[in-house]
């Protein structure tokens, strides 16, 4: 499911165009619902005699039987409160809903994420939950989910799930590597690449049979390679600048990617291409997807999330396995990512729509998540249940959990990240193709994407 938010440059360029000729939101909000007594989610409007009902939007048809099941249970606890569920497919997700937004029909609640928070936010179309923190305990959430849902001091989320970035790999190509197992406390440095590189050398493979670092080598004819991160947008790299104690952007959002720590993580990535010869180029990618590489065993470890975990395991034609992500000079890192329940700000019942976003983040509507498998739930004391799921199916899905449990970092992000990334994706694309040196890359999107931020 969260491989989805990498696109998004789609749904930033498609709600842009609408919400930039949107209005600014009629309406003031009103004041949020009471604590609720009792079991999570009971609203005063269950014992009232006024009949609500609330639309909500999601995009995942595999998870509208949990969130069925969840509400189901609310609905029975609140029965002056009705939500219908709709499910609108990623490919039109946002296009609909940028055009509810111009007709100011939007659903009452629909899920988002950290990309399309602060452009939302900027346009009022987002319901201020801040109040909910006060009735709910914060605590039993990861701080970087809570912290993604927050903009210019303001929460518009409460989290309800999460994925986090961690290795596949190959137990087969492992093998023949001369591996048993796969190495524990595996290092990388931006000076020589450490044993991370070393590792990943001896998995990389020409056509002639010669390794990477060995004499004959052929960087030109690999046809075996070790290592491919999750993409080359900033969510892939956002582990190896922050595991080499650099940002992304600053505290006010301005790219700081020139900055030594950063630039030397991004030219550490793109050194794994034209100086150690263990990643393929972005036109190899472009040409064959990474999962595609994976799963036809060209590529022998594999960063990636937990949404790869049930279609490596019914498809691929190899043992796997999962491990936790190298460490850097910073220590080990990992990007995560969540969605939220989000309110339409014009909602006509902003405190029964309060009182499902609350529900649906509680323990109870959460277990049901982890019990059927659907997502990590992101209250904490419900992880368990989805790590139990699925290793009832021969699946490990804990290494995720310890990586949550580390070092974090969430997605960067701006009202006008969809012109930065444009920026980003021009540049990178040419430097991991050898077309530009990296660190004109890294020149060109600072400045180019900071003037498109206004800064």
């Amino acid at each position: 499911m969260y491989r989805k938010a990498v696109r998004l440059v789609m749904f930033l360029s498609l709600i842009a165009l609408v919400l930039a000729g949107c209005s600014g939101g009629a309406g003031t909000q009103e004041p949020p619902a009471g604590k609720s007594g009792g079991s999570a989610g009971k609203s005063d409007s269950g014992n009232s005699g006024e009949k609500v009902e609330l639309r909500y939007m999601i995009w995942d048809q595999n998870q509208e039987p949990a969130y069925r099941q969840a509400l189901d249970l609310f609905m029975e606890q609140n029965p002056n409160i009705k939500v219908t569920i709709e499910v609108v497919p990623w490919g039109d997700y946002w296009t609909k809903l940028k055009t509810q937004a111009a007709g100011e029909v939007m659903p009452d609640l629909f899920w988002t994420y950290i990309g399309p928070i602060p452009d939302l936010a900027e346009k009022n179309l987002l319901y201020d939950l801040t109040p909910l923190t006060d009735q709910v305990d914060m605590s039993k959430y990861n701080e970087t989910l809570v912290k993604n849902l927050q903009y210019k001091g303001k929460t518009y989320g409460l989290p309800k799930d999460w994925d986090a970035l961690a290795l596949f790999y190959n137990k087969d190509l492992l093998r023949e590597a001369g591996f048993d197992d796969f190495p524990a406390d595996l290092e990388w440095n931006p000076r020589d690449g450490g044993t991370f590189v070393q590792f990943l050398q001896k998995l990389t493979i020409d056509k002639n049979g010669k390794k990477a670092g060995e004499e004959g080598f052929d960087p030109n004819n690999i046809v075996q390679y070790g290592f491919y991160p999750n993409s080359l947008d900033p969510q892939g790299f956002s582990t190896f600048i922050v595991g080499n104690g650099g940002a992304i952007q600053d505290q006010d959002g301005k790219l700081i990617l020139d900055e030594p720590k950063a630039a030397e993580a991004m030219k550490f990535v793109n050194d794994l291409v034209f100086k150690y010869h263990v990643m393929p180029r972005q036109s190899e990618i472009t040409a064959m997807p990474a999962d595609a590489m994976f799963m036809a065993q060209r590529i022998a470890v594999w960063m990636t999330g937990p949404w790869m975990m049930k279609p490596i395991h019914e498809s691929a034609p190899f043992e796997w396995g999962t491990a936790l992500n190298p460490k850097g000079p910073a220590g080990q890192v990992t990007r995560i990512n969540g969605l939220t329940d989000s309110i339409y700000a014009n909602t006509p019942h902003p405190k029964e729509a309060m009182e499902v976003a609350k529900f649906l983040a509680s323990k109870a509507a959460q277990d049901i998540l982890g019990d059927t498998g659907t997502v990590f739930p992101a209250y904490t004391d419900s992880i368990q249940k989805f790590v139990d799921f699925y290793s009832k199916q021969g699946m490990d899905a804990s290494v995720f959990v310890e990586a949550l449990n580390g070092i974090t970092v969430g997605d960067p992000t701006s009202p006008k990240w969809d012109q930065v990334i444009d920026v980003w994706k021009k540049n990178i694309s040419l430097a991991f193709d050898g077309e530009m040196p990296i660190e004109d890359a890294i020149n060109n999107i600072v400045k180019d994407g900071n003037v498109a931020q206004g800064f």
